[in-house]
C-alpha cells in the first residue's frame, strides 16, 4: 500500500486482518401518483475497502513511527496503489486514499513508550480522471 509493506520475517510481522471490499451503486426514485416508484440507475459509488492492522514492538514493528506515516498518507491525501501478492487492485484502473484510521492504543511500556496498537483503516477509491471501460465494448 504505496511504500507501506505488508510482511512477515524472521524479525517483523507486519499484516492486515478481517479485509473487506464495498461497493455500492447509486440509484434515483421517480415517484408516480397512485403507482410504484420508477428506479433509475444513475451509476457507481467509489469503492472502499477496510481492514486492521496490529502494529506491535513485540513483533518488530515500532507503532510510533508506523502510525505518524499513516496519518501523515491520510491528512495529505497521498495516492496509493494497492497490491496484494501479484495483484493490484482493480488492475492499475484506480488508486486509494486513505479514508480513516481508527487507532485503539493498546499496550505501553513504564515510561509511557508505545509498545502495541491495532489500526483499522478505511481505503476509498481514487478512479482516474478519464474514463475507463470495464464492460465489452
Amino acid at each position: 500500500m504505496g511504500d507501506v509493506v505488508f510482511s512477515v520475517s524472521q524479525n517483523v510481522i507486519k499484516t492486515f486482518q478481517n479485509m473487506q471490499w464495498n461497493g455500492t451503486s447509486r440509484y434515483t426514485t421517480h415517484n408516480r401518483h397512485l403507482r410504484a416508484p420508477i428506479v433509475e440507475f444513475t451509476g457507481r459509488d467509489a469503492d472502499t475497502i477496510t481492514f486492521n492492522i496490529t502494529l506491535s514492538a513485540y513483533l518488530g514493528v515500532n507503532p510510533r513511527f508506523e502510525i505518524r506515516r499513516l496519518t501523515e498518507m491520510q491528512r495529505t491525501g497521498e495516492v496509493l496503489t494497492l497490491v496484494l501478492g501479484k495483484w493490484i487492485i482493480w488492475g492499475g484502473h484506480s488508486r486509494w486514499v486513505i479514508r480513516g484510521l481508527n487507532r485503539g492504543l493498546e499496550r505501553f511500556d513504564k515510561d509511557g513508550e508505545m509498545l502495541s496498537m491495532k489500526v483499522a483503516i478505511t481505503l476509498l477509491e481514487y478512479p482516474p480522471r478519464k474514463r475507463v471501460r470495464y464492460g465489452p465494448k
